[in-house]
């Protein structure tokens, strides 16, 4: 008797759950109905065209001039030049980024920038469709496309743990004397905020 009622209460349960009752909300004819409506003025695109491809759009490219910077100058003739040599070789270099300027502009384009001391060349805003043109100007050995850089350390402090040290150990730099190595570094153009720090090296 005792298995009989329990085969029934299993049977009861099943048919309880594989045919619905007539209580149960019909599913939607339209599943989309369930979703609110956003408000649109037209058919969406999908598709995105990078604005370095868009023709009517600017750009910022470095167009590099031929002609040695005074760096390159200086490390060609082993000597470090005197300031008349050097605002002579800048000079020379300004003259014909000028000459070339005037072309960029005829071109629609603008110089917003000029280098001479590491780097001969001019940074330039120009329409995209424009930039192979520029490469055909006299006096242009390159053009490179100009990437927009961030001053970005939110993660970098975390990442290394560096408030953890901070607070278990309470050592957060203070006192702590720095020696900076980096060939790069030219005594005659100290950072305000350096101090004697290169010459002690």
């Amino acid at each position: 008797m005792h298995l009989r009622s329990s085969v029934a209460v299993v049977a009861a349960i099943a048919l309880g759950i594989a045919v619905p009752t007539g209580s149960s909300a019909a599913p939607p004819a339209d599943p989309t109905s369930r979703f609110a409506k956003a408000p649109s003025s037209g058919r969406l695109s999908a598709t995105v065209t990078p604005r370095a491809v868009q023709n009517n759009k600017k750009v910022d490219v470095i167009v590099q001039l031929t002609g040695d910077p005074v760096a390159v100058a200086e490390a060609k003739a082993g000597s470090d030049f005197s300031t008349t040599k050097r605002n002579q070789v800048k000079s020379t270099l300004r003259t014909a980024q000028d000459a070339l300027a005037k072309q960029i502009s005829g071109k629609g384009g603008s110089v917003t920038y000029r280098m001479q001391s590491a780097y001969n060349g001019v940074r330039v805003r120009i329409q995209s469709s424009k930039v192979a043109a520029l490469t055909s100007l006299p006096g242009v050995k390159a053009v490179h496309t100009l990437t927009p850089k961030t001053l970005d350390n939110t993660e970098s402090v975390p990442f290394i743990g560096s408030g953890t040290a901070w607070e278990a150990y309470g050592k957060t730099g203070k006192g702590v004397k720095l020696a900076i190595i980096d060939t790069g570094i030219d005594d005659r153009r100290l950072h305000p905020g350096s101090g004697e720090l290169h010459r002690a090296g």
